[in-house]
């Protein structure tokens, strides 16, 4: 399959998460992502657990999966020149620092837009680009608690509770990923450049899109509500006798079906139950009837009988659990990734399609500076001047 950004380069100067994670996207896409890290490198290479006891970080092997890496030390002006000179070649350059950052490295916006004005630069924040928080270190977790998001999660009397996944970071990487190829679909038709600015508080602002209305309508902000959901009920997760199931009663025909599932048909049609809105009036009374039925069974007898008529249900899965599933298998299963040094590992699929065929890259995490010698030959430089590069510690090789 000819993927859709196949022959587009992307230079990734990221780390962590935001910029890499919209890096990989893009791989998956088809386009030749060089990671640019600093002779340390990118310090998820040091994040645990690492794979199978190597000294392989498993988070860069699933965030850097199929790009190479290039090492430079961008505190030395022949590495900043080498670095230009690859973006000077470059379809879209990414990054995720603090703005400034990359300013005062000599490598930033401007810089890159000297050497190739119709480069697609993207940059990704913590806090966005301008404003009294604009140059702040911000990191996923602490947007959670920035934004909102943290607020509204875990139970209505107790503490915060953070989200369990990267959210955050994941939220800016796909708004990046949307600009960048937007941008390029731009390019296409005009050949203009484009500077694309998003990041994470940006993202989850707008990622609680209808909660602000919400709050205008009600005049409170949304609360922690545990196991359940302010407007419908039930919407939320009852206890079964061997493990949690979550129920996904979203209208009034799906409250009338899990009122026939429950053997209590006659409640679709009491005014105390027969709306969304009178059961959210009821809450306490709606749940305790929907309790007395789950607590009695097993979540999967639960869950079957309940999607044998029509309303959504589930058990509240653990990873190995989802991994396992018919349904996982049935779309492909896991990505097996065949790491150097390490063997094989099982890695997320990316979630595109395109005409029957998945959107994605099979190539391992490289090592650190592992591509630096063949990636400034294709930039022009000879061996000696390699060579001398080295000598001065302007880049590393692996």
């Amino acid at each position: 399959m000819q993927k859709p950004l196949e022959g587009i380069k992307v230079v990734e100067l990221g780390i962590v998460l935001a910029a890499p994670y919209c890096g990989l996207l893009l791989s998956d896409l088809g386009a030749d992502v060089i990671k640019v890290e600093s002779p340390e490198g990118d310090e998820t290479r040091r994040y645990l657990p690492f794979v199978k006891g190597s000294e392989f970080s498993s988070f860069s092997a699933a965030i850097n999966r199929s790009k190479r890496s290039i090492s430079l030390d961008l505190k030395k002006p022949e590495a900043v020149e080498a670095y230009l000179k690859l973006c000077e070649g470059a379809d879209v350059v990414l990054e995720n620092f603090r703005p400034g950052v990359s300013d005062r490295l000599g490598v930033g916006p401007e810089a890159v837009k000297a050497v190739n004005p119709d480069v697609v630069y993207c940059a990704i924040s913590g806090f966005g680009h301008k404003g009294p928080r604009a140059g702040d270190a911000a990191m996923d977790f602490f947007i959670q608690a920035f934004s909102g998001q943290m607020s509204m999660i875990g139970h209505e009397d107790g503490p915060p509770a953070r989200i369990g996944g990267p959210m955050m970071d994941i939220t800016a990487s796909l708004h990046g990923a949307l600009g960048v190829v937007a941008s390029l679909f731009k390019h296409g038709r005009t050949g203009a450049g484009s500077l694309v600015q998003t990041s994470l508080l940006e993202g989850q602002i707008a990622s609680l899109c209808y909660m602000w209305p919400a709050m205008q309508a009600t005049g409170q902000p949304p609360g922690r509500m545990g196991r359940g959901h302010p407007n419908f009920c039930p919407y939320q997760t009852f206890e079964a006798k061997d493990t949690d199931i979550a129920i996904a009663c979203l209208n009034d025909r799906m409250f009338r079906n899990l009122a026939k599932t429950i053997g209590q048909p006659e409640l679709a049609d009491d005014p105390n139950f027969a709306t969304n809105a009178k059961r959210v009036e009821n809450r306490p009374e709606t749940e305790a009837i929907v309790e007395a039925y789950v607590s009695q069974r097993t979540a999967e007898e639960v869950a079957a009988a309940l999607r044998e008529n029509g309303v959504p249900a589930t058990p509240v899965n653990t990873l190995d659990r989802v991994r396992a599933d018919p349904q996982v298998e049935a779309l492909g299963g896991m990505l097996t990734i065949d790491q150097p040094e390490v063997g094989e590992i099982e890695l997320a699929h990316q979630a595109l399609w395109f005409d029957g065929e998945r959107a994605e890259a099979e190539g391992p995490a490289p090592k650190l500076g592992e591509h630096s010698r063949e990636i400034l030959r294709e930039l022009g430089y000879s061996e000696a001047v390699i060579d001398s590069l080295r000598k001065i510690k302007a880049f590393i090789e692996t």
